[in-house]
């Protein structure tokens, strides 16, 4: 369980290490990928990793959104 956490954590301080907003599609595609590791990989780490990266994307998204104006 202390591995999964430490996976998790990992997944968010990358995403969060991010130099710019990602693309609208970028998460997107990482949940995508997220999905298809839970129907497919028997690695709980990378399921761990991919989720917490998902997490942190998705809020960066909202975020931009939130802060720049579509006008």
């Amino acid at each position: 369980m202390r591995s999964w956490m430490i996976a998790f954590s990992i997944g968010v301080v990358a995403g969060s290490l991010a130099p710019a907003f990602p693309p609208v599609n970028l998460p997107l595609l990482f949940i995508s990928l997220l999905v298809l590791s839970f129907t497919t990989f028997r690695f709980p780490l990378v399921k761990a990793y991919l989720l917490g990266l998902c997490w942190v994307l998705l809020s960066l998204q909202h975020l931009s959104e939130r802060i720049i104006p579509h006008e």
